[in-house]
């Protein structure tokens, strides 16, 4: 009887380990086919069709629930035991019947059932990956498998963010309110931080309003005025862990918004002479982290706006910033974002610091395409020869929505890349250009219209993958992060048709091969912007010849031949790189014909377009010359003087 027994306890042991083996063998297996490695992921990516063809990697978060959607539909002992006794995926449940919530997903389209699904895919976020912070994207790691699954996580994330508290409108504490947040520590004001560390983690939430120091320095103002935050009905707490939705409801009126450095007020102080010519009435706001701020620098920005009869408030935003990051992540082209987001106007003009506007600043709120889609940019100059490189529009592959991430929560890129073929709009083809061709110049970013309301989403989302350390080898500044993180939110947005030329004054010569009657060229360092009737709109680079400090010294001493026997001494040169911009035409060749030429002037920034005339005045499309009439000339020559003064 005990023989009998210990054959049984034996034949059972034997048959429980061999069921241990199977079911080991079977979570491998099953494992390996759902998370392939990132080689795997990348050698089925394409190279210019983003849209749902990627399938999201193991630190997906609606890949797990996906995958644990499978699991629940599928029948025998392994499915059942791996995803009830195990659970190993999104952890522990958060209400009851959420697996046959997880089930019928698709069909739960309440504002109720939005807050669950967030629930579920703002858990498994953190139990899929506990260390999940977007604090990651800032490292460049050399390695596709990590840099490409963080620019993944970033994307999936922003989306989700936007799908649950922007579009979706839920409120950050009913969403977090579930006992599985309470266990692990887990709360909004967490998860607002780890999505957007450029915020004060140790700001005073609870008691203070996360809003800017406003400082008015109109000249209707004896002294600088500090406007403070504006009453709520909600307490400082609720406001601040829904801080994103909360600042777009508070956003107001039109206006134009800048950024700077100390050392670029003379410059702005042109600009503002600028506007006064151009009888501008728009407010105008300085948006600043604060690193720079100083007396001193309100101070004479208060003189220059008194000056030129212009409203000026700065918008310091250093107490919900922190002030870590913002001094060593937020410099340079970075601070642009800033200025977009946390500007206080509904609806903005961007615009560079030496950017120079020729028309009344209110038409570019009337521009079509603007109303219809929320954000309108300009066309850079077109060179073809300058490209990015593929591991960037692989790692981009990535930043796409995945097919789960369609399916779940019907994320989609705002291109269909499905009908490219037959699409001719700009934005498709600067689409394709960039995905297929890997042209890197797109965007002149020095001018952007935006309803910042409408937009938001994709402001962060340019803000936040502009940050990435990965894709700072991938583009030159903001520029083309623009129209990415509108396209990668699946947000809607609006190219100029034309593209960007040069301006300045127009040269004839002779074509030596005679295949033309004559080559007119224009040189110089503004890129210029024209409207459909021709009309110089606005130009990026300032209005004097030469904006680079002591270029005509540096020049020389670079190639002393060159410049010796073209300019005759260094007084010469820096006469003629001094003095106000003529603007005489504007020039925007045919790349392939004529492509631009770079040349050595004004320390390499300057460039040439060339456009052929043909004998009899034959029609071809060789670019497009405008050759501005005298009394179009007298009004930019003024402006010039204005600039130059």
């Amino acid at each position: 009887m005990v023989t009998i027994l210990r054959f049984k306890r034996h034949a059972s042991l034997k048959a429980l380990v061999a069921l241990c083996a199977l079911y080991f063998i079977y979570l491998t297996a099953s494992s390996l086919h759902s998370s392939p490695s990132s080689e795997t992921i990348g050698s089925s990516l394409p190279t210019h069709n983003l849209r749902a063809t990627r399938k999201a990697s193991g630190q997906s978060a609606v890949g797990t629930i996906m995958k644990k959607q499978k699991e629940l539909k599928s029948t025998g002992f392994f499915a059942a035991f791996k995803n009830k006794v195990l659970n190993r995926h999104s952890g522990p449940p958060i209400f009851k019947g959420e697996d046959s919530f997880l089930l019928d997903w698709n069909l739960r389209n309440s504002q109720h059932d939005r807050l669950k699904k967030c629930q579920i895919m703002i858990s498994t976020m953190y139990f899929e990956n506990r260390i999940w912070n977007n604090t990651n994207i800032l490292k460049f790691y050399s390695q596709d498998s990590v840099d490409n699954t963080l620019v993944e996580i970033l994307g999936e994330s922003l989306r989700i963010f936007n799908y649950c508290f922007l579009e979706g409108s839920l409120d950050a504490r009913d969403v977090f309110d579930a006992d599985v947040f309470r266990v692990k520590g887990i709360d909004a004001w967490d998860y607002q931080i780890r999505m957007f560390p450029f915020l004060n983690a140790k700001f005073e939430k609870e008691s203070r309003l996360m809003w800017p120091r406003i400082i008015d320095l109109s000249p209707s103002k004896n002294a600088e005025t500090n406007y403070g935050s504006p009453e709520i009905e909600t307490t400082p707490l609720d406001f601040n862990i829904n801080f994103f939705s909360n600042w777009a409801k508070f956003a107001k009126g039109r206006g134009i918004v800048t950024t700077m450095a100390g050392s670029d007020v003379p410059t702005f102080a042109k600009q503002l002479r600028t506007f006064q010519e151009i009888k501008n009435t728009l407010p105008i706001q300085i948006v600043t982290t604060g690193v720079e701020l100083t007396e001193e620098f309100i101070a004479e920005v208060k003189k220059a706006a008194i000056a030129s009869n212009q409203q000026v408030t700065i918008v310091d935003c250093s107490p919900f910033l922190s002030s870590e990051f913002s001094s060593t992540y937020i410099k340079n082209f970075f601070n642009k974002w800033i200025a977009v987001l946390l500007n206080t106007f509904e609806e903005v003009i961007f615009i560079d610091v030496d950017a120079v506007v020729f028309q009344d600043t209110n038409n570019f709120f009337d521009i079509a395409k603007y109303k219809e889609t929320g954000i309108y940019m300009y066309q850079d100059r077109t060179m073809p020869d300058e490209q990015t490189f593929n591991y960037c529009i692989e790692m981009l592959g990535y930043m796409a929505p995945s097919r789960q991430e369609e399916e779940l929560i019907g994320s989609t890129l705002s291109v269909n890349t499905d009908t490219l073929s037959l699409d001719v709009s700009v934005e498709s083809q600067v689409y394709q250009n960039f995905f297929k061709k890997l042209r890197l110049h797109h965007v002149d970013s020095g001018l952007v219209i935006i309803h910042k309301s409408r937009k938001l989403n994709g402001l962060l989302t340019s803000f936040m993958l502009h940050l990435d350390a990965k894709m700072q080898r991938c583009v030159y500044g903001d520029k083309e992060i623009f129209w990415l993180g509108e396209l990668f939110a699946g947000e809607s947005f609006s190219i100029d048709p034309f593209s960007g030329g040069v301006v300045g004054p127009v040269g004839r010569a002779k074509d030596a091969e005679r295949k033309v009657s004559q080559k007119v060229s224009v040189c110089g360092t503004q890129i210029g912007h024209e409207d459909a009737s021709g009309k110089l709109v606005w130009t990026n680079g300032g209005l004097k010849a030469c904006k680079i400090r002591n270029a005509a010294q540096n020049d020389f001493q670079k190639d002393p031949d060159y410049f010796t026997g073209r300019y005759g001494s260094i007084e010469a040169l820096e006469g003629l790189y001094n003095s106000p911009l003529s603007i005489q035409g504007f020039l925007s060749p045919d790349p392939i014909k004529n492509p631009w030429m770079q040349i050595g002037e004004c320390a390499g920034y300057m460039y040439c377009a060339f456009f052929d005339e043909y004998v009899d005045d034959i029609d071809v499309d060789n670019g497009k010359l405008i050759e501005f009439t005298g009394t179009e000339q007298e009004g930019y020559v003024k402006i010039a003087e204005i600039w130059n003064t």
